[in-house]
């Protein structure tokens, strides 16, 4: 599959969901059939209510509940150790009774540190459909390369050498 390369990250289509929307600073890809998304960005530190790699995992930490420490884990994203954590919410439809039609949204967050900043990779999905976009969101995030791209090497040019007579 064809690298992509983008200002802080590079992807392959490993989704298979078509063209992603373009975020400030990342991508996101919505499932074809609706009911799940997968989103990558990268922060800088230098970005207005930036408050640090420690602060999103005590958010994070705080997001999963009563699970704690043990709803977090360790996963890779590319060749970099990043957090995860994962969380359900129920969403009521507008203008229905509490509890009289619902449906469960499942998020996993996985943040990663970089010295100049954080990058943060989100996969969203009904229950049902997260189940099934999991695995894709997961091989998504072992195939990124963080990091801005390296700079392409100029054009080999041979060399001429002119002696005087």
């Amino acid at each position: 599959l064809e690298l992509k390369e983008e200002s802080t990250f590079a992807w392959r289509d490993v989704l298979e969901w078509g063209e992603p929307i373009r975020l400030a600073n990342g991508l996101e890809w919505r499932a074809p059939q609706g009911g799940a998304r997968a989103a990558v960005w990268y922060t800088t530190a230098a970005a207005q209510g930036f408050l640090g790699y420690a602060e999103a995992v005590r958010q994070l930490r705080a997001g999963v509940g009563a699970e704690g420490e043990s709803a977090l884990a360790e996963v890779r994203v590319g060749t970099r150790a990043a957090l995860s954590g994962r969380t359900s919410r129920w969403v009521y439809p507008e203008g229905s009774l509490v509890g009289s039609a619902s449906r469960v949204v499942v998020t996993e967050t996985v943040l990663v540190p970089d010295g100049e900043g954080m990058y943060t990779a989100r996969l969203r999905a009904d229950k049902d459909a997260f189940e099934e976009a999991a695995p894709r969101g997961r091989r998504l995030l072992e195939q990124l390369y963080l990091g801005p791209p390296k700079p392409k090497a100029p054009p080999k040019q041979d060399t001429l050498i002119f002696y005087p007579p």
